[in-house]
């Protein structure tokens, strides 16, 4: 055999093997749930509507378990009117005033004014807070907030 047919033979094997690789290599590991998003859930900063700044588009298809991890059988928890929270989650408002580029509102305190029942179709977040410093309201899911202190029954 010749030296220019043994190159051409070794040449193409190479290319051969190098556009078969991808075809014979294991298939990568399935995501796992942690992973996904939640159902409706979105990832960013909220702006004056309350949505999210830049939120990912949702998932098209969750799988049953993913589905129904945030499914709770009891009655949904409510905060009263008149209570003292507090932020405890990083919450991110860009309508308060002079505060063009956003007010971090972690760790304030308010008190609740609101409390938006199934019924009311407004608001997308069911409590409305009111601070003092700076004044401005705001409104807040249940898990964004912790309760300070209760209102005095009367």
């Amino acid at each position: 055999m010749s030296r220019a047919i043994y190159l051409a033979l070794l040449c193409l094997a190479s290319s051969a093997s190098a556009l078969l690789s991808p075809l014979l290599a294991p298939p990568p590991p399935p995501l796992s749930a942690q992973h996904l998003p939640r159902s409706g859930q979105h990832v960013g900063v909220r702006g004056t509507a309350g949505r999210a700044a830049h939120a990912p588009r949702r998932c098209s298809t969750v799988s049953a378990k993913l589905g129904l991890a945030g499914l709770k059988l009891d009655q949904p928890q409510t905060i009263a009117v008149g209570a003292r929270v507090r932020v405890s989650k990083r919450v991110v408002l860009r309508h308060v005033p002079k505060h063009k580029e956003g007010l971090d509102v972690q760790g304030l305190e308010g008190e609740v004014i609101k409390s938006y029942g199934r019924g009311d179709i407004s608001a997308n977040r069911p409590i409305k807070v009111e601070f003092q410093s700076p004044r401005f309201v705001g409104h807040f899911d249940v898990n964004e907030l912790s309760l300070v202190d209760q209102p005095e029954a009367t």
